[in-house]
C-alpha cells in the first residue's frame, strides 16, 4: 500500500538545461520535437518534475502522460497564478516559452484579451460560456486546443490534446453547438 508513496517521480533523473527554449508547436502538435504519442523521455531537458506527476509550476506546464511514458496532452499556463493540474495556483507561472502557429512564434504575454487572441489565432470553431468561464475550440487536423478565459476575457490556459473534445457528436450536443462538423479546413469527420 505504501509503494505508491515511496515511488520515486518518473523524471527524477532528469536533468534541467536552462538553455532549452520550449516550443508548443501547434502546426505540428509537438513539444520540441516530441509529438503526442510520442515518448516523454524526449523532454528530459525540463529537468525533473515538482511532484510525482509531470507538473512544472514555474514553467507554467502540466504533461499528460500515460503509463507507457508516452504524451497524450498538454496544459499551458497563459497567465500567472492559474490552476494546472494538482499544483496551488499561486505558484504557477505564465508558459516559459512560445508558441507556434501557423509559421509565427507568439509568446503567451501577448494575449491579454480574448480580442487579442482571436486576432493571432483566428476565429475558434466554437465559443461556449457559462457563468464561470469562456472556452474557445480551436480544431486543427492533428487535435485540438481548448482555451480557457476568466470571466472578464482574460484568457489563462490552453488545453492541448490529439483528441478532439468537438469531434464527439454527443459532447457537440452538450455544448450545444450549431456549428457543422468537420471545420472548413479538416480533412474529414470523427
Amino acid at each position: 500500500m505504501f509503494d505508491a508513496f515511496r515511488r520515486k517521480s518518473p523524471t527524477a533523473t532528469w536533468r534541467e538545461d536552462l538553455t532549452a527554449l520550449m516550443v508548443l508547436d501547434l502546426d505540428r502538435f509537438e513539444l520540441n520535437g516530441v509529438g503526442f504519442g510520442g515518448e516523454v523521455d524526449g523532454l528530459r531537458f525540463l529537468g525533473p518534475s515538482e511532484s510525482r506527476a509531470f507538473d512544472y509550476p514555474p514553467k507554467g506546464l502540466q504533461l499528460d502522460v500515460d503509463s507507457s511514458g508516452l504524451l497524450e496532452g498538454l496544459v499551458v499556463a497563459l497567465r500567472d497564478g492559474v490552476y494546472l493540474g494538482v499544483t496551488p495556483p499561486r505558484n504557477v507561472k505564465q508558459f516559459a516559452g512560445r508558441i507556434r502557429l501557423n509559421g509565427r512564434d507568439l509568446a503567451p504575454h501577448e494575449f491579454r484579451s480574448e480580442s487579442e487572441f482571436v486576432r493571432a489565432w483566428g476565429e475558434p470553431y466554437w465559443r461556449d460560456v457559462d457563468d464561470d468561464e469562456t472556452l474557445l475550440f480551436f480544431e486543427f487536423e492533428r487535435g485540438e486546443v481548448q482555451v480557457e478565459l476568466t470571466p472578464d476575457g482574460v484568457p489563462q490556459v490552453a488545453l492541448v490534446t490529439p483528441e478532439p473534445l468537438m469531434a464527439d457528436l454527443a459532447q457537440r450536443q452538450a455544448y450545444r453547438v450549431t456549428a457543422a462538423w468537420p471545420p472548413p479546413g479538416l480533412a474529414s469527420a470523427s
